[in-house]
């Protein structure tokens, strides 16, 4: 190999055989993968003695497969299946004989991408408490919560505010005659109606009274300690929403998602009551009444709290270039072919992706 240094911009390669050295064999190679990741056992089960075009098409559909596939999660910076595919191509390069071409040996050249915010799963917890019993709840199977710009450690009483909607140009005011101040409130997503082409809430389209920063402010105007908002019943799918940054919707506010189950579990045990007695002992029991009456059923869950607490820190995101050398012998020895490619990607998506 040439004196001439391989330092590149993040990028990975996906070459996985000797077999396409061969037409350069007088000269160094200098193989670059720029970005992070760990290793599948389909690369150590590869044969690379068959060196047919065949045989070649066969193992690099298979290294796309398994780097693409849903295991590996979009392959962002900085995230534990970066660290997999980071160590799956160093491992390849080893198998074929390549040199490292970091000094250390580990064939990565590490760097800084910027920072990311994180949730911290030690920090993070949601405790329902009734007047028997504590709910126990497990993070990413019951509730998820959403960043925070400043560690979250809030308690108080719950009180259900059906879809959390004030509106004096529809006369509807789901905080009406109820104190929220220093609580927990429970709120539905979206909106009453929502199917209902008549609907004053623009129908069967969506209003502006359904948007996440409008529900927020109304709680936070009413001096709510913080929300859990579980899904509508239209888009049961939907339960839990990632854990993502919606500073600019939730502000400082504490928000948790919990799933349907959980609350239809609280609700079985103390029911939301309707103003002539019915007792409303489901969420799909509340959504219709709300539905066919349009008037709010909002009141404290009597004898319940919340504890809500969560820390979301910031934290640098390394990444890695991975370099190797294939050592060139001939006249042409001390010339360097330089074949580079990214194995990063987006991962599952930010904030307005499909996730």
């Amino acid at each position: 190999m040439s004196d001439s240094p391989c330092i590149f911009p993040k990028s990975s390669s996906l070459v996985s055989t000797p077999a396409i050295f061969r037409p350069f064999a007088n000269a160094a190679f200098c193989l670059v993968g720029l970005a992070g990741i760990f290793v599948h056992p389909v690369f150590a089960q590869q044969d690379t003695s068959d060196t047919s075009p065949g045989a070649a098409l066969q193992r690099v559909t298979a290294d796309i497969k398994y780097l693409s596939s849903d295991e590996l999660a979009g392959r962002l910076p900085g995230t534990p299946q970066m660290d997999v595919c980071e160590k799956y191509i160093v491992d390849e390069f080893k198998r074929i004989g390549l040199k490292s071409a970091v000094a250390d040996g580990s064939f990565r050249q590490t760097f800084n991408v910027g920072d990311r915010r994180v949730l911290d799963p030690a920090a993070t917890s949601l405790t329902l408490q009734g007047p028997m019993d504590e709910m126990k709840l497990e993070l990413d199977t019951d509730f998820r919560p959403q960043f925070a710009r400043s560690p979250v450690d809030v308690n108080g009483e719950l009180v259900f505010v059906g879809y959390g909607i004030r509106s004096e140009e529809l006369n509807y005011d789901e905080y009406r005659n109820i104190d929220v101040k220093g609580k927990i409130v429970v709120m539905l997503r979206m909106e009453p109606q929502q199917q209902d082409k008549s609907s004053v809430f623009d129908g069967d389209q969506t209003s502006r009274y359904a948007y996440l920063q409008n529900k927020v402010a109304s709680a936070a105007d009413a001096g709510a300690a913080g929300i859990i908002m579980v899904n509508d019943g239209v888009r049961p799918e939907d339960d839990l929403a990632p854990s993502q940054t919606f500073f600019d919707a939730i502000g400082e506010m504490p928000f948790f998602h919990l799933t349907r189950q959980k609350f239809n579990e609280v609700l079985a045990l103390q029911p939301v009551v309707r103003g002539n007695g019915d007792k409303l002992d489901s969420l799909a029991k509340i959504e219709s009444a709300i539905d066919k009456s349009l008037e709010p059923v909002s009141q404290p869950i009597a004898g319940w709290t919340a504890t809500l607490k969560t820390a979301s820190p910031v934290v640098p995101v390394l990444t890695s270039n991975l370099v190797g050398v294939l050592e060139g012998e001939g006249p042409r020895a001390d010339e360097t072919i330089i074949i580079g490619g990214h194995y990063d990607h987006i991962g599952v998506g930010a904030f307005g992706s499909n996730a």
